[in-house]
């Protein structure tokens, strides 16, 4: 009788761990990661929907480049004997004048730093039509994954960087999306503006 007992006992106790056994593998099948990694935790994030910008009053009637009608491209001199230069956004806070020998003050968005130029253009996104041999544009000093420039992806790398003033020389990629400026730089067409005269 005692042997019988035993018996039933081992079977209970057997049929206990079967379970709990088939709980555990259940778990395990709906948490990602509980067998393989018991020891850590976890992580779940949270992504926003609202997107993060560094001022949100600088992305207001902004175009895709986050560019607003009042800001303008500074430089140290023209483009001219150049195949490139260099250029940076900012806002004008004082109009040139005769009384000012024709300079502007700006205030460049990259540094705060108020600057005095006679050197500055107006800009908008360049179309297709836009698109022609000498013509000057205005695009982000940043790459895509390809080598060619792109446009920014967020109005802190808009204000934040610099910007390369140049002239178009070739179009025969414009099939492919990229045109060819200055030195044999490639961009992006999305990326250019164009100077407004």
């Amino acid at each position: 009788m005692k042997e019988i007992h035993d018996v039933s006992r081992v079977q209970a106790f057997s049929m206990v761990l079967l379970t709990v056994f088939a709980l555990a593998m259940m778990l395990a099948a709906c948490v990602p990661n509980f067998m393989l990694r018991p020891s850590t935790r976890d992580i779940v994030m949270v992504a926003s929907t609202t997107p993060t910008v560094a001022n949100p009053a600088a992305t207001v009637n902004a175009d895709n480049h986050f560019l607003q009608i009042d800001d303008f491209f500074i430089m140290d001199n023209t483009l001219d004997g150049h195949a490139w230069i260099y250029s940076a956004i900012a806002k004008m806070t004082w109009e040139p004048s005769p009384d000012t020998d024709n300079q502007g003050q700006f205030l460049r968005g990259m540094d705060g730093q108020s600057i005095w130029t006679r050197h500055w253009v107006r800009t908008r996104k360049a179309t297709r039509a836009d698109l022609v041999i000498g013509r000057k544009v205005i695009f982000l000093d940043r790459f895509d994954q390809y080598g060619n420039y792109r446009s920014p992806m967020s109005n802190q790398e808009a204000r934040a960087n610099w910007w390369l003033h140049s002239r178009i020389v070739d179009l025969s990629e414009l099939f492919r999306g990229v045109v060819m400026v200055g030195e044999g730089m490639m961009v992006n067409e999305s990326a250019l503006r164009v100077v407004v005269e």
